[in-house]
């Protein structure tokens, strides 16, 4: 996901207290100022059970990868070998 300051500054002028951003971002929330990230909540996730954990308040587990794992899909324009 791309323009996580800015989005997150967004969420502050909202006024939201909690977000919920990809592990992989981690580095991009860092560019956020600092007396901003006080304010907010934040939970870095890497699947979707993790956001309905803290979305919903349940309690899902990932599930549990089967067989060969996946191929990532090709990046826009280009073609999956």
């Amino acid at each position: 996901m791309g323009g996580i300051k800015e989005k997150v500054l967004a969420a502050a002028r909202a006024k939201v207290k909690c977000v919920l951003l990809p592990e992989h971002n981690r580095d991009d929330y860092e560019e956020v100022p600092e007396s901003i990230r006080k304010r907010l909540e934040v939970h870095f996730v890497s699947h979707i059970s993790e956001v309905l954990n803290i979305a919903l308040g349940l309690q899902l587990e990932p599930p549990k990868p089967k067989g060969k794992p996946r191929r990532k899909a090709a990046p826009p324009g280009r073609r999956a070998k």
